[in-house]
C-alpha cells in the first residue's frame, strides 16, 4: 500500500510518451513509485497526445498502441497517482527545453524528482535529455533518475518494436513485450443485428483513427462491464461472408444477460485464435462460430487451471 501523498512537498514526475505502457515503461514507473514512497510525495505521469511525430514528422507518425484513456488506466494501475496529458502541437514542439522545464516541471507540477527513460528527450530538438535535466535540476534541488532499457530476447523493449510485431501478425510476441493483454477501449455503436441472427450477438465498437488495431481475425478477449469481467471472443475484420464492408471491431460477450450495453467499454485481447475467412453460407459460419466459442472457452479454462497450480 502506498503512503499517503503530501501535496505541499513537491512531486515525483515521470515523463514520456509511454505508448503501450509496456515492460520497459513499467520499470520507469516502478522507479518513480519507489521515489514517491520514500518521500511521501505524489507520483505524476506527464505524457503527450497526439504522438510527437504527428507534428514533427507526420509521414512517420505511428498508429498508437494505447489511446489516452487506455494509457491513463494502465498507468494508474501501476501506482501512478495522476496522469497529466499535454496536447503536443507545433508550439510545444518549438518550446526550448529549459522553458518547458521551468514552466511545466518546476512550475505547474512542482517536481522535486524526475524519472525518465534512457532514450527520452523533450523540448526543441529533443535537448531535454537526462544530461540536461541533471544539470538543470542540480541548481534547483531537483534530482533525476534515468532508467536503463529492459531487454527481451536480446533487444530493448520499445513501442516501435511492439508495433512492428503487431503489424506483422506476431500477436503473442507483442503481448510478451507489453506484459499485459492488448487494450481496446471503444464506444458501443449500433450494428446491423447480424450477430443476433447468427445466435452470437455482438457489441460493435468505434475506435479512434489513431488506434493501431491487431490484424484481422478472431481473438479471445475479456470485457469489463458494470464493474465485472466477462470472457468473450472478438472479431476484427470486414465480414467477407456478407459482401464488402468497412473494417470493424465486434465482440461477443459470454454469459452476459444484463441488458443492453452502452457507452465506452474496456476490452482486453488475450489470444489470437484464427484468421478471418469467407463462408459459403450462414450455416457454415454458425458452425465455425460454435467451434470458436468452444476453443476460446477452453483457452480461458486452461489459463485458469494454470494460475491455480
Amino acid at each position: 500500500m502506498n503512503k499517503p501523498a503530501r501535496n505541499d512537498d513537491g512531486t515525483v514526475v515521470v515523463i514520456g510518451s509511454f505508448d503501450g505502457v509496456h515492460r520497459g515503461h513499467n520499470a520507469i514507473f516502478q522507479a518513480a513509485r519507489s521515489a514517491a514512497d520514500a518521500t511521501g510525495r505524489r507520483c505524476i505521469c506527464l505524457t503527450f497526445f497526439p504522438h510527437p511525430k504527428t507534428v514533427v514528422d507526420p509521414n512517420a507518425a505511428p498508429r498508437l498502441l494505447t489511446m489516452p484513456d487506455e494509457k491513463e488506466f494502465l498507468a494508474l494501475s501501476r501506482g501512478i497517482n495522476e496522469v497529466v496529458s499535454l496536447t503536443f502541437d507545433r508550439e510545444l514542439a518549438e518550446t526550448p527545453a529549459e522553458d518547458f522545464a521551468e514552466k511545466v516541471l518546476a512550475g505547474r507540477l512542482n517536481a522535486k524528482h524526475l524519472v525518465i527513460g534512457y532514450d527520452f528527450g523533450f523540448g526543441k530538438g529533443r535537448q531535454g535529455n537526462g544530461k540536461f535535466l541533471a544539470e538543470w535540476g542540480r541548481e534547483r534541488g531537483i534530482t533525476v533518475t534515468v532508467v536503463n532499457p529492459i531487454s527481451f530476447i536480446g533487444k530493448p523493449v520499445s513501442s516501435t518494436r511492439i508495433r512492428r510485431l503487431v503489424n506483422a501478425g506476431r500477436f503473442g510476441e507483442s503481448l510478451s513485450l507489453l506484459g499485459h493483454p492488448y487494450a481496446i477501449f471503444g464506444e458501443v455503436t449500433s450494428g446491423e443485428g447480424r450477430g443476433h441472427e447468427l445466435g452470437y450477438p455482438t457489441i460493435n465498437l468505434t475506435t479512434a483513427k489513431e488506434k493501431l488495431l491487431p490484424p484481422i481475425g478472431i481473438y479471445a478477449a475479456t470485457a469489463e462491464i458494470g464493474g465485472r469481467t466477462y470472457q468473450a471472443m472478438a472479431y476484427i475484420g470486414t465480414k467477407p461472408t456478407f459482401g464488402q464492408n468497412p473494417l470493424g471491431v465486434e465482440v461477443h460477450v459470454f454469459d452476459y444477460a444484463d441488458g443492453k450495453i452502452e457507452g465506452r467499454v474496456r476490452f482486453w485481447f488475450t489470444n489470437w485464435v484464427r484468421p478471418d475467412q469467407k463462408f459459403d453460407s450462414k450455416t457454415e459460419l454458425i458452425k465455425q462460430l460454435a467451434r470458436d466459442e468452444k476453443f476460446v472457452r477452453g483457452l480461458f479454462a486452461k489459463q485458469k487451471r494454470s494460475t491455480k497450480q
